[in-house]
Parts: C-alpha cells; structure tokens; sequence
C-alpha cells in the first residue's frame, strides 16, 4: 500500500481528474438518455421495479475509472462535473428530479416557491438523495430479502 503523503494530491483531485476508459461502458449522454427512455415508457408496471431495473442497467453500462491510489478505487462516469461540482447525475434526472419537483410543487406550493428562488439565486439547500439506500426496515426484518424481493 502507499504512503498518503506520496499519493495525497491525486486523492485531493481524485474526482476532479478521473480518467474513464471508454471501452468500459456508454457515455453519461447516452445513459441518460436510455434512462429517459425507460422512464417515459415503462409506466404499467411498480416503479420501484422500474428503478430497480434502471439502477441494474446503469450499473452494467456506465463508464468506469480504476484508481490504485485511493481508497475507493473505483469511480462512475455519471455525468457529475466535479469541476464545478453539479449534484445532479443521469440517474436523478432522467428517473426522479421531474416527479420529485412536480410532487413538492403539487404538495407543497410554498417550499416549492421557496427551494426555486433559492436555485435561481445559486443558494445551496438540502434536496432528496437517491443515491443513499434507506430500507423499510419494518418490512424488511419481518419479511427479510427473499420475501421483499417475492
């Protein structure tokens, strides 16, 4: 294993310049675009499976970058600038940000208001995070991962 001190600058920058291998998997363009895809015409069926499915598919197809010299060595080209560090990758925007704007616009007029003068004056605030797993525990426990995948 190396020494922090000799590789501290490349895990400083570790986001900021990583270098996908093309041959690896689809551009975040055309992720998002497949992932668009499958949000617009797949509508018969639960959407947590849709998103299951989606995530899968994302996984098998997205762009990698292998990295010795961190701890997390593998990074995913979702289309995030971390240059400029926009939050928003191909997976929250071609299957949630559009029903999570509409249902916080439809449910809550006000905090919708609010969090769009907020996002137009270039002000930070706390938003939903799909990328982080919180489980139904309750169901989860009682029924465990064979009977909530069933």
């Amino acid at each position: 294993m190396k020494k922090f001190a000799d590789v501290r600058e490349i895990v400083e920058n570790e986001f900021e310049t990583a270098e996908f291998d093309v041959s690896t998997g689809l551009s975040p363009g055309e992720l998002f675009l497949h992932l668009e895809k499958l949000q617009n015409t797949d509508t018969h069926r639960p959407r947590q499976t849709v998103c299951a499915e989606a995530y899968a598919w994302l996984l098998d197809n997205v762009r990698l970058e292998i990295n010795e010299n961190t701890p997390f060595a593998v990074k995913l080209d979702l289309g995030i600038d971390y240059k400029s560090f926009a939050t928003r990758d191909v997976f929250d925007r071609a299957l949630f940000q559009r029903h999570k704007d509409k249902a916080v616009e439809e449910m809550n007029p006000e905090e919708y208001a609010h969090f769009a003068d907020a996002f137009m004056s270039l002000y930070s605030h706390v938003s939903t995070d799909f990328w982080h797993t919180v489980p139904n525990w309750k169901n989860l426990i009682e029924k465990g991962f064979a009977g909530i995948l069933e």
